[in-house]
Parts: C-alpha cells; structure tokens; sequence
C-alpha cells in the first residue's frame, strides 16, 4: 500500500536531460531569452506610456498582453535558469502550486485578451464612426477587466480540486508544475479536475476561436464593401488586424504542440520504446507470425466486446434490438413519408433524409454485430481485419457526417429566416445537390485519410478494447510509433468540432438578430419552431459525442465509455425521427390524413 506524503512536501521536477557540462550554456539561453522578454515587452510598454497619440483602446489591450507575457515568462524561465546553473530541480508544494495557478492563468489570459482585441477590431473597421462613443474609457477598462477576472476565476476553480488531494509521489514528469503534472502524482484518479479541464479548455478555446471568426468574417465583409470605393480602407483594416492574427495564430500552434506532445508522452508510457525497438524494420507479408509473444499481423481479431453480467445480458440484448428495429422503421418511414408526400419536397425535410441515411447506416455496421457478439463466448468473438476496418470507416463516417448534414441544414435555416425573398432563388435543387455531395465528400476524404494512416501499421496484437471497431482500438493494436495518427487524430477532431460549433453559433446569432428586430410573429413563430427541431437533434449529438470524448481520459471508466460509444449511435438516431416527426406541420398533417383514410377503410 502506498503511503501519502505528508507537507511539507518538496516535488522534483523532471526536467531537462541536460548533457554534462552543458549547464552553464543552457543558462544562457535562458537568460538570453528572458532578458529579451522583459526588455522587448518593457520598451513596448514605454513607448506606449510616454506617447500620448499612443493612448488607445488596442494599445492600452497590447499592453495586458505584455503583462500576460511577462506573468507566463517570470512563472517560468528563473527556475529553469536555476535547474540548468545550479542542477537543483527541488520545489515546495506552495512555489508548485503558484507557478502551475500562473502558467495557467497566463494561457487563458491570452485568450480572453485576444478575444476583446477582436471585438476592438470589428469596431473601428465595421463601425468606424461610432467607434469613439462605443469604445469608451469606461468600456475599455470593463473589458480588460473581465478578461482577467474570467482568467483568474477559471483557473481558481482548476486549482481548487487540489483541496484534499492526497499525494503518493514526488516526482513531477515536467519541466514545470502545472495542474495536471501535479494531479499526476495523487494517490487515486481524480475524475471532477479531468472534466473541469476538459469543459474549460474547450469552452475557452472555441469560444474565443468562435469570436475572432465571427470578427474577422464581418471585418473582411465590411473591408471588400468599403474597399470598392476607398482603398485605405483595406489598407487600414490589414495594418491593424494583421498583428492581432499572427499573434494569435502563434498561440494556437504553439498550444497545440503542448498538447501533441502530451498526447505522445502518453502514448510512449502506454507502448515502451523497447518493444518498438524490437520490432522496428520487420516487414512481414505472412498472415500470423509470432515475435516473442506477438502475434504479428494477424487477419484475424478478437472484439472484447460489451461487458455485462449474466444475468443482464437478454434485457441489454433486448433493449439494443428494439433500439435497432426502431430505428430502422423510423427513419425508413419518415425517409419515405419525404418522398411520397409532394408537400414535404422542401430543401429542410430533404437534408433530413441525409440525416435518416446517416442513422440508418451508422447503426446497421455497429448494433447487429454487437447482438450477434453478446451471445457468443468472449472467446468466439472473433473479426477478419478487413471487415474491422469497414466498421471503423463507416462508423467515423456515421460521427463525422452527422456534424456536417447538421451544417447544411442550418445554412438552409440560415437562408430561410435572413434571407426569406431570395430562398427560393438560393436553395435549388442544384444548391441541395451541391450542399448534399459536400457534406458526405468532406466526411469521405476526412476519415479516409484517417483510416489511410492507420492501415500502414503493422500490427502485433489482435485483441479490440472497444465493442466496435474504430480508428484508435486498430493504431492500439500496432507496436510502431503512432505518432503521426495522434496528430492527424486530434486536428480532426478539432478542426470537425471547431467548424461544427462555430457555424452553428454564427448561424443561430444572425437568426436570433432577425427575429428580435422583425415585428413579424408568423416569421418569429415559423423561426423558433424549424430551428429549434435542428437545435435539439445538434445538441443531442454533440453532448453524446463529448461524452466519448470525456470519458477517453478516465481508463478506469472503459465500461462506461462502452456504453457511451452505443449510446452515441442508439439516442440520436432513436430521437431525430421523433423531434422532426413531432415538430413539423406536415408532417402531423400527413400521418393524420393517412390515420383517417385508414379508419375510412376499416369503416368499409
């Protein structure tokens, strides 16, 4: 048993492996770096004070972003300046703590700052003559104001779940202390930090990502619109809003390193080194070769499938079939009911029908094998390579489509409500076409490249942690460096993520803009009642596939994820037919008409 350390406790970081004699070098390039920080920042700051033409709202944002680069520089560079002098990587708890609660607060600072930088941009270039009564001192000072104060509160919250947290280890695997290096070293997992981090990063990332894009794509509007008549204009807008970009573009790159090379650091602690070692260069053509216990590229695998007890294993069974066959009849039926009923060919209910296909074949590649899988042996479970990777290309397809069909149905919503006189003009039956192949032609080249990648490993195991086959459980059975698959992996998913909720939020911000500003009832009432039937499906499948996501960084939850992974695929396609079914006019229409002329019959 583990025994928990007691304070004072005094962590050792990891560190730099820096060779011998090399320490004095490595002190100067951090000193280097640190001197150019302050004095590059500091001259920044005093040209800013001293000219007075310089007293502006974006110079004054600039000089928080000093602040900020000077608070995540000083957390940081003097105790690597002592570790590479001085060889003494020791830290107290409480130095620990303060420097992981500053390099945090410095990366969402960043953020929050750029964001009220981007709303500064769209002022002065898309409302130039207000720009003064808009942007006042008082304003300026609230908005730096609350991009620390949001800062600050996040991160505090982030360090709060340290309360109580029982430590079993003194070695941080870092080169400086942050909250998760920290949380690494507790006694048992710590479920409610992951989440919060989980939920703030990404919250705090797309938020501000969704604000800058919205600033930007109104500021080249405003640019081009004005730019016909005024070069300078362009020429302005590009001086100032160029800066603002690249800065946070560095950001971006640089934050996503962090992360790639986190989620590597993982995959090595996950798959040592020496068993790559030992297989690299083999390139074996034969089907099932053993290397030390290894069975190498084996066409042959074993799901793990879903694990419940024998006595819950015909109601699981039950509850996954009707599931199925409800599904099935819905989304048929209501694909069908489309193209029968000539009032319902309208560009809304015929996306729907991509959504319905979607549902259709996601679950007819996961749910009859996973019945099929629940009453065999775990033994008997068994998978050709080839069919494994079919599941996961059609599976990935399934994820992926679902967010862009849910795209171009709130583009129509989109062109319905704003552009009510032109929808007609806008939504064709070529636009549809065009719409349709760009939804599945995207979802198509995305997740080939991803299965592309994954299917020049060679393989040294044969066993699925996962009741289906996707794209991580067949790189989880190769012993080669999986590097460029983690990268790839996760730029998906956030480029997917990022565009899916960004236009979303764009979209349904000009809708909401519309209907508070029209007087038109019938147009408010046809509003909220088509958009609130896609916002419910969107919402629906986002949070099921966030939980998913979530549930990925607790490796002691895998049955939960199981079942999260089915639910994924069983709760939106049970609910979509339900929510447009109920939702919509003509629907209700149609199914009456056909209940009576039934009852006209069985009266005859």
């Amino acid at each position: 048993m583990v025994t928990p350390l007691k304070q004072p406790i005094v962590f050792e970081l990891e560190g730099f492996n820096v060779p011998t004699g090399y320490g004095p070098f490595f002190f100067f390039l951090a000193l280097l770096a640190y001197i150019v920080v302050l004095l590059g920042n500091g001259i920044v700051v005093s040209i800013i004070v001293m000219d007075k033409t310089l007293h502006r709202p974006m110079f004054v944002m600039v000089c928080h972003l000093v602040i900020c680069d000077l608070l995540g520089a000083t957390a940081v560079l003097p105790c690597l300046m002592v570790h590479f002098l001085m060889g003494q990587k020791r830290i107290a708890y409480i130095p620990a703590i303060t420097q992981g609660f500053c390099v945090h607060t410095y990366g969402v600072a960043v953020q929050t700052i750029l964001g009220a930088m981007a709303y500064d941009r769209y002022i002065a270039v898309c409302d130039p003559l207000r720009y003064h009564s808009i942007m006042t001192s008082a304003r300026l000072h609230a908005l730096c104001a609350l991009a620390w104060i949001l800062a600050l509160l996040l991160i505090a919250v982030l360090f709060s779940f340290h309360m109580n947290v029982l430590l079993c280890d003194q070695t941080i695997q870092h080169v400086y202390c942050s909250n998760r290096s920290i949380l690494n070293l507790a006694c048992a997992p710590t479920p409610r930090s992951n989440i919060y981090g989980l939920t703030m990063t990404w919250s705090v990332s797309t938020g501000i990502f969704i604000i800058i894009a919205f600033s930007y794509i109104r500021i080249l509007s405003a640019s081009f619109k004005q730019g016909r008549t005024d070069r300078t204009v362009r020429t302005k807008a590009f001086q100032t809003c160029a800066p603002h970009l690249v800065v946070y573009v560095l950001y971006e790159i640089a934050s996503m390193i962090i992360i790639v090379s986190l989620r590597r650091a993982q995959m090595e602690h996950d798959h040592p080194g020496s068993l790559t070692l030992q297989l690299q260069g083999m390139r074996l053509s034969t089907s099932n070769k053993s290397v030390e216990g290894y069975t190498y590229n084996s066409f042959t695998l074993q799901l793990e499938g879903l694990n419940v007890s024998q006595e819950s294993t015909y109601p699981v069974f039950l509850f996954i079939l009707f599931s199925y066959l409800f599904i099935i009849v819905a989304n048929l039926g209501l694909a069908v009911l489309v193209f029968v009923d000539k009032s319902l060919h309208q560009p809304m209910y015929l996306l729907f029908c991509n959504l319905s296909a979607n549902d259709i074949l996601g679950n007819s590649i996961m749910l009859p094998r996973l019945l099929i899988d629940m009453l065999r042996l775990p033994s008997e479970r068994l998978i050709s390579y080839y069919e494994c990777v079919v599941q996961a290309f059609i599976a990935h397809m399934f994820g992926t489509s679902s967010h862009t069909v849910l795209i171009i149905m709130a583009f129509d919503r989109y062109v319905a409500i704003c552009n009510p006189l032109r929808y007609a003009v806008i939504m064709t039956n070529r636009m549809l076409i065009t719409l349709t192949v760009s939804a599945w032609g995207v979802s198509f080249v995305l997740v080939g490249i991803l299965l592309g990648l994954t299917i020049r490993l060679n393989r040294c195991r044969i066993l699925i942690k996962s009741p289906y086959c996707d794209n991580a459980a067949l790189f989880n059975l190769s012993c080669e460096s999986v590097f460029i698959n983690n990268i790839y992996g996760l730029t998906f998913t956030v480029v997917l993520f990022t565009a899916s909720i960004g236009s979303m939020v764009l979209t349904y911000t000009k809708i909401t803009v519309v209907c508070l500003t029209s007087k038109n009832k019938s147009l408010n009432s046809k509003a909220l009642k088509t958009c609130s039937t896609h916002l419910v499906v969107y919402l629906i499948m986002l949070f099921s596939g966030m939980a998913i996501i979530t549930l990925h960084r607790f490796p002691q939850y895998s049955d939960s994820r199981k079942l999260a992974a089915i639910l994924y695929h069983i709760v939106p396609g049970s609910l979509n037919p339900i929510i447009y079914g109920l939702q919509s006019k003509e629907i209700q229409k149609f199914l009456l008409k056909l209940s009576k002329s039934n009852k006209v019959l069985a009266l005859n």
